[in-house]
């Protein structure tokens, strides 16, 4: 049997029963967002894994539904795991000792800067809270990679926040857990998730969540986060006042984290792909 986690494998052939597993369907959803070369391979790639795959791995219940709209791919082929924490990033976590950016409480978005990440939207509300809150605003601490180094910085000068935004770019684990800890709320602005994996770690890690209330992550976040519009930068920017004004609303949201991160188990997760793995073995002739 072939586990093939990041697409086509090329030690697939006749008789060989295996498993693909798919993230999103970004590149039908969001066209706009990729170059034509990346949109022609994900189709290249999903449509003859869904073809030849005896089974489909989905990373969400949102990614399964977009799978059988965009492919009219048979439901039984599917199935959804869900991520979960794993055990050797939680010890880090315990253990970081690196120091928090700045001593003021600040948001936190570590996501790269592709075009569904909605950057642009989220600095242009981030602007407007500035000038809502004065003196008491939060800062904005923002990490990962960038493709096109200086743009972020561009369009802070432009809004005039510079003195109050941060940019990391890459971070190494252990910086990552502190910087991610010390955070007073995590900000996910994005239009776009298959998953959506730092608002379980939010979650995991008594952080409290304000997010998109696009895609995947009402999935993820249930009743532990504080919506918005991705697309409205002036909800944006109110749920950031929201949640740095109200300390009762971090804590519920903090409690309420805590107790939905327990739901995505490891072992559970793990078990959901080894009953496929199994069930796929027994149908073999």
């Amino acid at each position: 049997m072939l586990y093939a986690p990041v697409g086509l494998s090329p030690f697939c052939q006749p008789g060989l029963p295996w498993i693909i597993l798919l993230a999103d369907t970004l590149h039908r959803d969001h066209p706009e967002t990729l170059p034509a070369a990346d949109i022609a391979y994900r189709e290249k790639w999903i449509s003859e894994g869904l073809a030849h795959a005896e089974a489909v791995q989905c990373i969400s219940d949102f990614t399964r539904r977009q799978i059988e709209r965009h492919f009219s791919a048979p439901a039984g082929k599917l199935f959804v795991t869900h991520y979960a924490i794993p055990d050797r990033l939680r010890e880090t976590i315990r253990t970081a000792q690196a120091p928090r950016p700045v001593a003021r409480p600040y948001f936190f978005y570590p996501a790269n800067d592709w075009p569904h990440k909605n950057h642009e939207a989220l600095l242009e509300a981030y602007a407007a809270y500035r000038r809502q809150a004065g003196a008491e605003a939060w800062d904005l601490t923002l990490s990962g990679h960038r493709a096109k180094p200086g743009i972020w910085e561009e369009r802070i000068a432009a809004l005039g926040i510079q003195g109050a935004c941060r940019i990391l770019g890459h971070v190494e684990p252990e910086k990552f857990a502190a910087v991610f800890q010390g955070a007073g709320a995590l900000v996910f602005p994005s239009f776009y998730e298959g998953f959506g994996i730092p608002v379980l770690e939010a979650m995991a890690w008594g952080v409290p969540v304000t997010c998109s209330r696009a895609a995947s992550l009402p999935e993820v976040a249930g009743d532990a986060a504080l919506y918005f519009d991705p697309e409205d930068p002036a909800d944006i920017a109110r749920a950031l006042g929201q949640i740095a004004t109200d300390a009762g609303l971090r804590r519920r949201l903090v409690a309420a984290g805590r107790k939905r991160a327990l739901t995505f188990s490891m072992a559970r997760e793990a078990g959901r792909l080894a009953d496929r793995f199994s069930t796929l073995a027994l149908d073999r002739p």
